[in-house]
């Protein structure tokens, strides 16, 4: 060998824009669980209109949300079944 101690090769820093945008999707991803507790306790008490638009909320901040989706769905027959 050359003599040289060897350096302990050390992994990069984490990049700070990566963490920055997983804590984003975290709490992007928490907003939509809660918008979609909210909108299915207001559809629980019947409160429809109030229900659509906490669960158009989350589809606000995710719009592929297979259970805001589903959710709405019933929602909107829901208010749809009680129209005069």
């Amino acid at each position: 060998g050359t003599g040289l101690p060897r350096l302990p090769v050390r992994p990069p820093p984490p990049d700070p824009r990566r963490t920055d945008r997983e804590a984003l999707a975290r709490r992007r991803s928490a907003q939509v669980e809660a918008a979609l507790v909210l909108a299915r306790t207001l559809f629980d008490q019947r409160q429809l209109d109030e229900a659509l638009d906490a669960c158009q909320q989350a589809l606000t901040l995710d719009e592929s949300h297979a259970g805001a989706l589903e959710l709405e769905e019933e929602i909107q027959t829901a208010i749809w079944a009680a129209s005069p």
